[in-house]
Formats: structure tokens, C-alpha cells, sequence
């Protein structure tokens, strides 16, 4: 498996996360993917299937695709050699590429090109033409600047909250950021209805989770009351709900399983 990942400088973090790189040989291939409040869009270089295994059934896809927020964790699985270019994007990043509202998109995957269009098969032709990693991230660079540098203006409330939530790792709330402003705490509110299709506070705990996820992939030694303290928990038992909402796991059996999440 050959994994490289490029992270996404301000301003345009604001919009989107990562740009990655992934080739793997699929078939025996397998990884839970965890609620952390960002969306995908996945550019298949090669046309072989990639599988995304949810409730029981397998959804194969030979096309690239654009997926909604995900509220479950969920396995993705490659079938044949897989070769892909994706894009992670912070919760508002499909509204301001596409003007589509988040809430409207599903889970399951989409085909790329019935929400974005003809583009799509234009920009893979470049991206496959592209021998280098580099060069690819360098062309989906390029083209996230062309499409977000006109869109601060129209969505900046929006776009400032989701950022300071995502910066504090889930720790801002919108009264923080509403600064005791009832109109400005309940238009927020309505925004990330209306174009997320989930609470702040809900957003706010995905941030949160994939944090301790990432502390926890570091730690050598887990100290899980230096968690609670360090997220605000309220105590461990709490800690251990949200592990179960997120993982369908307890923390121990979480990290028991951790190199099975991602």
C-alpha cells in the first residue's frame, strides 16, 4: 500500500482538510471509517471497484465519487488493485464547491460527476495523465484555490464557526462563538441545519472524537482520566458513551481494534 497525504494550508483549510494519495490491492483490504464531521470526494484513477460496507450490505463503485457526511462508522473495502485521489473537506466544503446543501447529499456514495458535472471527467484525465503524487496534489490544489477564493465573503459566518470549532478541537461552542449575540447564536444554528443537516453541538463532538482518535494512535501509554480532563468530559462514564455512539465499542476494545479504524 502506497499512502501519502498533503495538508491544506490556511485560508483554504477553512474549506478543505487534506488532499491524499492511496494505491493498495483490495479484496482482503478493510478499514472503519469514524464520524469526524468531514465529507469526501474520491477521484478512481483506475476504474476497479471500491467498496463501502454499511448495515450489512456492500456498495462497489468503479466511478469517482462524492459522499455525505457520515453519521455511523462504516468499512470501506478495494476489490482488484485500487488507485485513488481524495479530498477531505470540512462540513461546509460541498456547499461552496457545489452549492448543494450537505443535508441533501446521502451517506452512501454518489457519482461525482451528477453533482459536479462534465468537469469531473476532464480533471481525471488530467489527474491519470499526471505521473507524480506531487503533481497530482498540485492540480486539485489549483483547482480547490480556483473554486473557494471567491466564496469568504458570501459564507463567512459560517465558514468562521466551523473553522474556531474545528481549531479547538470541538471544544468552541457557538455560544463562545456567538459571543452572547441571541440573532448571531440562532442564525448559526439555522445554518448548520439548513446546509449540514446537523447540529453545531453534534459537529462539535465529531471534531472532539476524531482528536482523541489521533491522540490515542500517538500515545505510547494511555492515560484515558488525562482524556477526560483534556476534552472536557464530564468523568469516564461519559468518556465511554461516546466511544459507544462513535465505534459501537468501549474505549478499551476501541483501541484493542484501533489499527482497524481510521
Amino acid at each position: 500500500m502506497i499512502y501519502k497525504s498533503l495538508k491544506i494550508p490556511y485560508p483554504l483549510s477553512r474549506y478543505a482538510d487534506t488532499i491524499y494519495y492511496l494505491s493498495m490491492n483490495g479484496d482482503s483490504f478493510k478499514k472503519n471509517i469514524i464520524p469526524d464531521g468531514k465529507t469526501d470526494i474520491i477521484f478512481n484513477l483506475n476504474s476497479n471497484k471500491l467498496g463501502f460496507f454499511k448495515d450489512g450490505k456492500i456498495i462497489f463503485s468503479g466511478n469517482s465519487v462524492i459522499q455525505g457526511l457520515r453519521k455511523k462508522n462504516f468499512e470501506y473495502v478495494a476489490k482488484g488493485k485500487i488507485e485513488m485521489l481524495g479530498i477531505r473537506l470540512m462540513p461546509f466544503g460541498i456547499y461552496s464547491l457545489f452549492n448543494v446543501p450537505l443535508k441533501e447529499l446521502p451517506e452512501d456514495p454518489v457519482e461525482l460527476s451528477l453533482v459536479a458535472g462534465k468537469f469531473t471527467k476532464e480533471l481525471e484525465q488530467k489527474l491519470i495523465e499526471k505521473q507524480d503524487i506531487d503533481g497530482k496534489f498540485g492540480i486539485l490544489f489549483d483547482w480547490l484555490m480556483s473554486l473557494f477564493v471567491k466564496r469568504e465573503e458570501r459564507n463567512g459566518m459560517m465558514i468562521d464557526a466551523v473553522y474556531k470549532i474545528y481549531s479547538t478541537q470541538g471544544k468552541s461552542t457557538i455560544k463562545d462563538i456567538s459571543k452572547n449575540s441571541y440573532n448571531y447564536y440562532k442564525k448559526i444554528q439555522r445554518s448548520f441545519h439548513g446546509t449540514i443537516g446537523i447540529s453545531p453541538k453534534l459537529y462539535a463532538r465529531m471534531v472532539r472524537f476524531e482528536s482523541i482518535h489521533n491522540t490515542l494512535v500517538k500515545s505510547d501509554k494511555i492515560d484515558w482520566l488525562e482524556i477526560v480532563t483534556k476534552y472536557d468530559f464530564y468523568d469516564q462514564s461519559h468518556l465511554s458513551k461516546e466511544f459507544q455512539f462513535f465505534t459501537g465499542h468501549s474505549p478499551q476494545e476501541f483501541v484493542e481494534k484501533m489499527d482497524r479504524f481510521v
